[in-house]
């Protein structure tokens, strides 16, 4: 009978659990960080401690993933930081059961104790026709609280697959184990279940963190509510994936403590008005004066549609600080529109909105060393620039907004802030004739 957790079928699988365990040891070594995060995928992510996926393996049929593989997975364990192992959250391929990962691959710390898993009463609805989100808790060798996210179904606790088959989690599977402390939760995160299909998309919000927790809440798209808790645990569910809700959470302790934790959100990510995250980076061009950026899907499988590449002229072709102390592009883009260099020309500088619905993109670079903030309002209400340290900045907003409407401030070290209505210090890029 073939070795259940050497993964024949990716053997990839097999390569990233020894990846993890290295990492657990890493984390292990500083545990008692607050604020530490740990994302566990196939492909790092860009959610604080992630990265963007980059290359994800091929899927299973039937498995909607709970994560960690190859979905982003935000986990925040704090004290006694522990990370599972590929084989303690996985399901293997073609509905066979959940395998329960070997004792010899699973550290201490991860492996919880016989008889001390228990399934909590908290419950999240699953947004559509899906079992109920829960929890389950339990009790590592070395005495962390470890935390399973799950389904319930009929006084079961596992996870249903895409062939709308429930499979029980096994006690040993566990997502990861913390140590509970004062004013401070023993997990709390935003664990992705997969769909093929992005309305089916599902990111679940929980956490553990004591009896002296007195009211949890999480920030979706801008808008605060409260997540139900029962004995300091909590579970919550949110359509797509956490970026594309900018998820924050807060907790407020019996000592008036109040601690916020971003799980969504980064510098590069930007949140659309109404579907899937973008995502822009900054960067030179071909050897050539010119500093860009980009802006395309955080995550291709949810939609492979990309805008227009912007550019400035820079001091020289080796030198990426920028002549000017900005540039600015504003406009609306419509579903269908393309435009851009050919490809043989500039790679990837083609870009192709596709069926997304209309957007009014601003965008722009700075040279940071000169300018300290961007300001932007449009339709008469002020909106976040997502500025990076890097000194890209984006906002995405619908496209009701008009483009007119549209205001800049950029706000210098030294001297007084210029406001702008219009494109600025803008840079043809090679083979773009337009």
């Amino acid at each position: 009978m073939p070795d259940p957790t050497t993964f024949h079928d990716l053997p990839i699988l097999g390569e990233l659990g020894l990846a993890l365990d290295e990492a657990m040891t890493r984390e292990t070594a500083t545990a008692g960080t607050a604020g530490t995060v740990s994302s566990i995928t196939a492909a790092a992510g860009d959610i604080p401690g992630g990265g963007v996926p980059a290359g994800a393996p091929r899927r299973a049929r039937w498995w909607r993933r709970p994560g960690p593989l190859p979905a982003i997975v935000v986990a925040l364990l704090l004290g006694g930081l522990g990370t599972s192992t590929a084989a303690a959250t996985l399901t293997v391929l073609r509905g066979s059961p959940i395998p329960v990962p070997r004792k010899a691959d699973v550290q201490p710390l991860m492996t919880p104790k016989t008889g001390t898993a228990t399934v909590l009463p908290v419950r999240a609805p699953h947004l559509g026709a899906g079992a109920p989100f829960a929890l389950r808790t339990s009790r590592s060798e070395t005495g962390l609280t470890c935390v399973t996210v799950g389904q319930s179904s009929r006084g079961r606790f596992g996870i249903t697959g895409t062939d709308g088959h429930f499979r029980e989690l096994p006690g040993a599977i566990v997502n990861g184990c913390g140590q509970l402390g004062t004013d401070r939760p023993a997990a709390l995160g935003a664990r992705v279940f997969e769909d093929r299909h992005y309305a089916a998309v599902r990111s679940v919000v929980y956490g553990v963190a004591g009896t002296d927790l007195r009211r949890a809440e999480m920030q979706v798209r801008g808008a605060w509510s409260r997540i139900p808790a029962t004995d300091g645990a909590f579970v919550a569910a949110v359509r797509g994936y956490p970026e594309d809700s900018a998820l924050r959470v807060r907790l407020t302790y019996a000592s008036g403590k109040r601690v916020e934790y971003p799980l969504g959100i980064s510098y590069s990510t930007v949140t659309d008005p109404s579907g899937p995250a973008w995502r822009f980076d900054v960067g030179g061009q071909g050897g050539i004066a010119r500093l860009c950026l980009g802006l395309g899907a955080f995550r291709p499988s949810a939609t492979t549609a990309r805008g227009p590449q912007i550019c400035g002229q820079t001091k020289g072709p080796r030198n990426g600080t920028l002549l000017k102390p900005y540039i600015l592009s504003i406009r609306t883009l419509h579903p269908g529109e393309t435009g851009g260099p050919p490809n043989d020309i500039v790679p990837g500088g083609r870009w192709a909105w596709k069926n997304v619905g209309a957007r009014t993109v601003i965008s722009g670079i700075v040279d940071r060393a000169r300018i300290a903030n961007v300001l932007i309002t449009a339709g008469g209400a002020r909106h976040d620039a997502n500025l990076q340290p890097g000194g890209g900045f984006v906002a995405v907003l619908p496209g009701s907004v008009p483009a007119s409407s549209a205001r800049v401030t950029f706000v210098p070290k030294h001297g007084h802030p210029s406001t702008l209505d219009h494109d600025a210090n803008l840079a043809s890029q090679i083979g773009d004739h337009r």
